[in-house]
């Protein structure tokens, strides 16, 4: 498998997992923000840089694109027959 770099989490993700349960939405400038915070005042928002090690799993058109083991330090990519 090969590693998902945060160049291709910004170019790909729609949004992404990450270890403590909370969805993050791609805003395509670099940064993602929280999904439960969409609507509010002050919208939590980090860096693709920041969230990158924090990240389980990475989302694109309904799919799982990418992946971290929990053993891993990586990303790695999730191959799909459909999207290969």
């Amino acid at each position: 498998m090969r590693i998902f770099t945060i160049e291709d989490l910004e170019k790909q993700a729609q949004s992404v997992k990450t270890l403590d349960n909370h969805i993050w939405i791609n805003l395509t400038d670099g940064r993602f923000m929280r999904y439960d915070t969409l609507l509010a005042k002050q919208p939590i928002c980090l860096s693709s840089v920041a969230i990158y090690p924090k990240i389980k799993t990475v989302m694109a058109q309904k799919q799982v694109i990418a992946s971290k083991h929990p053993k891993e330090q990586q990303l790695k990519w999730q191959v799909n027959k459909q999207l290969a």
